[in-house]
């Protein structure tokens, strides 16, 4: 797909950072929207963390391999996700019939499909990260700037499980 459009790699991608004012904005909007389903979770007497991230926590301090825990979560789930979801899905779908609403919305569905660890709560906070995400990924036009959100959120997610865990 990349050939055929003849745009170069790092252009089709999207792999260019993006003005500072553009993170500033996705740090705040992830925070409050993680904020309000950490808060719903809460009010309707669900864990605010999945149980999956207790339970892969705890395999990897049995295992001693915390460390590679968090290169996976933080550094290669962010990049491999984010190139596909909001890199490449992305980029094709905008520039078909469906247009960057269809493109936000589809490649939201398909991340969160990728999800398939976490039950139908998590999903729906999974999914409105992805619409966050694609909206920043529109108007910034960088997938940079999605992978450090992703690699901010998985980080704090790690470190939430960590300290929830004891």
């Amino acid at each position: 797909a990349i050939r055929v459009s003849g745009a170069p790699f790092a252009d089709y991608l999207a792999l260019r950072w993006t003005h500072w004012s553009h993170l500033a904005i996705g740090i705040g909007g992830l925070f409050v929207l993680v904020m309000g389903w950490d808060l719903l979770s809460r009010a309707t007497g669900r864990e605010v963390t999945p149980g999956f991230m207790g339970d892969v926590l705890q395999s990897a301090r049995a295992d001693g391999a915390l460390w590679l825990l968090v290169i996976a979560f933080c550094v290669a789930a962010p990049v491999t996700e984010e190139l596909f979801a909001r890199g490449f899905l992305y980029r094709g779908w905008s520039e078909s019939f469906l247009g960057a609403g269809g493109a936000i919305l589809l490649s939201s569905l398909a991340w969160t499909a990728l999800h398939l660890q976490y039950d139908w709560f998590f999903f729906g906070e999974i999914f409105c990260i992805g619409l966050l995400f694609g909206y920043l990924r529109y108007r910034s036009g960088s997938t940079w700037l999605t992978i450090v959100l992703h690699a901010l959120n998985n980080l704090a997610a790690v470190a939430q499980t960590m300290l929830l865990a004891g």
